[in-house]
């Protein structure tokens, strides 16, 4: 992980604020899911708390390993049994059909397209049969206004997004323009969101 994003999480305060991602909390309550849950570039833990919360068991990996102190601080303070881990998040290791959800928020556009395709395969091979992807990037056409935006190394359209994750049955995928407020000055973003499940 850049030393961009160590430093970042080295700031007071939640860097994205612990509020889960919209799509993923209507994915758990709309689908009932529950069991096992993996949260890939986790940072702060929003999702990862979120996830907890809701009764499930989550293994949360982030390269920063000042991200993970922040998750492990918010676990221990809210008494939730979250593994929190230092790792590369290009290749997660984790068993075969170990987990009942995936999220991978704004991950994947971190990654060079190899990288990508490489970490769709191993996110396949994680999830249970009939397991749920939540899965977010930035879109064709993002203003790149982010103090992170240097960092991004892949840009996509839905149609791009979706084709990674083969085997895959999409379930939603939608292009949407986003005004972020949780870090640096407001700024605006184009976000691919896919929703998506391991067909049984």
């Amino acid at each position: 992980m850049s030393v961009a994003y160590e430093e970042a999480y080295q700031r007071p305060g939640p860097l994205f604020r612990l509020r889960a991602e919209p799509w993923l909390v209507r994915l758990v309550v709309d689908q009932r899911l529950h069991g096992r849950a993996m949260d890939l570039g986790c940072g702060d833990g929003r999702n990862s708390v979120f996830l907890s919360c809701s009764g499930f068991e989550v293994n949360a990996l982030d390269s920063a390993a000042s991200a993970i102190a922040d998750v492990r601080r918010a676990a221990e303070a809210l008494r939730l049994p979250i593994q929190a881990t230092v790792g590369d998040v290009r290749d997660p290791v984790t068993g075969s059909e170990e987990y009942d959800l995936v999220a991978a928020d704004t991950v994947i556009c971190h990654l060079h397209e190899p990288e990508a395709q490489h970490l769709a395969g191993q996110i396949y091979s994680a999830l249970r049969q009939g397991g749920w992807l939540y899965a977010s990037g930035f879109g064709v056409g993002d203003p790149r206004q982010s103090e992170f935006a240097p960092l991004v190394r892949s840009y996509f359209d839905c149609d791009g997004f979706a084709a990674l994750f083969e085997g895959f049955r999409v379930a939603r995928c939608e292009q949407v323009n986003v005004l972020d407020r949780s870090h640096g000055q407001p700024h605006g973003h184009v976000l691919v969101r896919l929703l998506a499940q391991k067909e049984r």
